[in-house]
């Protein structure tokens, strides 16, 4: 911090008298930095009127790649006991990324917090329902999908549906997972059928209950959490005839609206979450957020969302597992899979295969707040709205003319790149443009370059896509 302070001038110079006449000293400002634990730094900088406050405003991103950390929150403090009785702006960053990282029999369920996947990070599925990962092949999805498995089949169902036909295979001859492992296109449709009626069952049982309460939840009333996992899912969509594809979304549509409160949670893993494959209405609905290995520009704007579009992605090579973490609408933050040690020759098959059947398991209630009065007027509603975008709308957002935004859409789509031509625009289009004018600042490059860059990046995308669809069939 002293170093950054000083190469960058952040200091007033003030002038002290000496027996040989004055001199020159630098001065800091009273400044403050806090470790209070492996995984969080806090950094304090003066509201006092001072020469630099207006700079200390806005260092977030400076900051964030002086401690190479990712910033979480910025606050202001004014509280007597806190700091002096001074006022001060505050930056919270997430640290020590790698330090972190947790063993595979660490992934465990705490009742405040959730799901253990890192030292600071936590998925409460009843606060935070439906999650979900992005991530291209050999960048450690799998087995954060193993980790996760470890974990939830010890509280409540958990559902698997494997369209690639190879790592989830080998669990259903597992207890837990019996008759709950499905391949093919037909049962992997019947597994999100079932859900919906599942659901329905569990609301009468909850409604007929002689303790029923509007905004309870399935764990006020004893009742077993339900998991489906569904790997790939851009793969399983892109294998749909048009009337299973408008089923399969309504299903699915049906359970991110009714999930929270009759415990079916969703977790869909894929490479990258295009609209294509998941409408941009339901994805707004997950509200965890994990992508490993290595994304394109566009990808991660996708799956972090707007609050992240100034964000800047670092993909480390040779880094399995490791990525970036967020509740959606919040900042990403780095994260690193748990570490399971298969040279050692830990066997996920047979770890599981260790689990009790959930008649041998004690419910767990996660501490969430009650299902609030829009949540069960949307479910009630049944439909999801995709947010659309005129040009105007389009421009005001990106914060560019007219001209330069139609200019970026022209060439895109002339080189094949998915994105409208006219509108009404989509969210995954502004994803699209943002990433070029985003790509374009960062590196300080002309539009032209900003352009062949993310036209570049998805060349690549597709090639692996493609390449993967071809190895399922």
């Amino acid at each position: 911090m002293l170093n950054y302070l000083l190469k960058h001038n952040l200091v007033e110079k003030v002038t002290v008298k000496t027996d040989k006449g004055s001199r020159e000293r630098k001065k800091l400002a009273r400044i403050y930095v806090k470790q209070p634990n492996s995984y969080e730094l806090y950094v304090y900088f003066p509201i006092d009127g001072g020469t630099h406050q207006e700079k200390f405003l806005s260092l977030s991103g400076e900051l964030e790649t002086t401690f190479f950390a990712d910033f979480q929150e910025q606050n202001f403090i004014n509280e007597k006991r806190i700091l002096a009785k001074r006022s001060y702006v505050e930056y919270v960053f997430a640290i020590e990324g790698e330090r972190n990282r947790i063993h595979v029999n660490d992934v465990v369920i705490d009742k405040k917090l959730g799901v253990k996947l890192m030292n600071g990070v936590y998925w409460n599925y009843e606060a935070d329902p439906h999650l979900l990962i992005a991530g291209g092949t050999g960048g450690g999805k799998t087995v954060l999908l193993m980790s996760l498995l470890s974990a939830l089949a010890r509280v409540g169902q958990v559902d698997i549906c494997d369209p690639k036909r190879s790592d989830f295979v080998g669990l259903k001859d597992v207890p837990v997972f019996k008759d709950r492992v499905f391949i093919d296109k037909e049962s992997m449709m019947n597994c999100l059928r079932e859900a919906v009626v599942f659901m329905d069952q569990r609301y009468d049982v909850m409604t007929s209950h002689s303790e029923y309460k509007p905004g309870k939840r399935y764990s006020d009333y004893d009742l077993f959490p339900k998991f489906i996992l569904f790997d790939e899912w851009a793969a399983f969509i892109a294998s749909l005839t048009y009337q299973e594809y408008e089923e399969v979304v309504q299903s699915v549509t049906q359970i991110v609206l009714k999930g929270r409160a009759s415990g079916v949670f969703l977790i869909l893993a894929m490479q990258r979450p295009d609209g294509e494959y998941l409408k941009t209405a339901l994805r707004d609905n997950f509200m965890k957020r994990l992508a490993v290995g290595r994304l394109t520009a566009m990808g991660y704007r996708m799956i972090f969302g707007d609050e992240n579009e100034k964000k800047i992605f670092k993909y480390i090579k040779g880094k399995i597992g490791r990525g970036y973490v967020a509740n959606n609408g919040e900042l990403a933050r780095e994260f690193y899979s748990p570490f399971v040690p298969i040279e050692e020759g830990y066997d996920f098959i047979t770890e599981l295969a260790k689990l009790p059947v959930l008649e041998d398991v004690q419910a767990v209630q996660l501490e969430a707040p009650p299902v609030s009065n829009v949540e069960l007027e949307r479910a009630e509603a049944g439909q999801l709205e995709d947010k659309t975008y005129t040009i105007t709308a389009l421009s005001r957002k990106l914060e560019q003319p007219n001209k330069t935004v139609k200019t970026v859409i022209e060439r895109l789509a002339a080189a094949d790149f998915p994105i409208r031509e006219k509108a009404p625009y989509t969210e995954d289009d502004y994803y699209a443009l943002q990433s070029v004018f985003s790509a374009k600042e960062a590196g300080a490059l002309t539009l032209h370059e900003a352009i062949e860059e993310i036209l570049a990046d998805e060349a690549e995308y597709k090639r692996d896509f493609e390449n993967f669809k071809e190895d399922l069939e």
